[in-house]
């Protein structure tokens, strides 16, 4: 008998939890829209994971490109070979919170901050559905 009580107190399914909550790490995301080229909607984007992806995206269609990079909240630094490669320095500011969470959360509130780069976007045409990627500075979007 004091077996099955102690396999009751220890069973798994006597812990539950909450639902409607869910928790994220945290983690950092940049990024950096690229406008319009020859149809596609380009943009790169960077993670504090260290991926750099260069997307572009068509009506029909969507190409993208990931490695591994330099990624910090100063730059983004990024070689795709013979794609191409990224080097921007990036000047951010803090955008103010319109409101603080209230909820029981005891984490930190998201950071929001927009800027721009100057630098090196240059991806030349690989392909004869892929448009040439040129860009030298731009607006930035930052979120931790």
């Amino acid at each position: 008998m004091v077996a099955t009580v102690l396999l009751i107190a220890v069973s798994p399914s006597a812990a539950s939890g909450a639902t409607g909550y869910s928790v994220h790490p945290g983690g950092t995301s940049l990024i950096l829209p690229l406008g319009e080229r020859a149809g596609f909607t380009a943009a790169v984007s960077a993670t504090d994971g260290q991926r750099v992806q260069l997307s572009l995206q068509g009506d029909s269609s969507e190409v993208q490109y990931s490695v591994k990079g330099r990624v910090t909240n100063r730059q983004i630094k990024a070689s795709f070979g013979s794609l191409g490669h990224i080097d921007v320095r990036l000047d951010l500011v803090p955008l103010p919170i319109s409101s603080p969470q209230r909820s029981r959360c005891k984490g930190r509130n998201p950071v929001f901050k927009k800027g721009t780069y100057r630098g090196r976007v240059s991806f030349p045409a690989q392909a004869v559905d892929v448009p040439k990627v040129f860009a030298n500075h731009g607006r930035v979007y930052f979120e931790h």
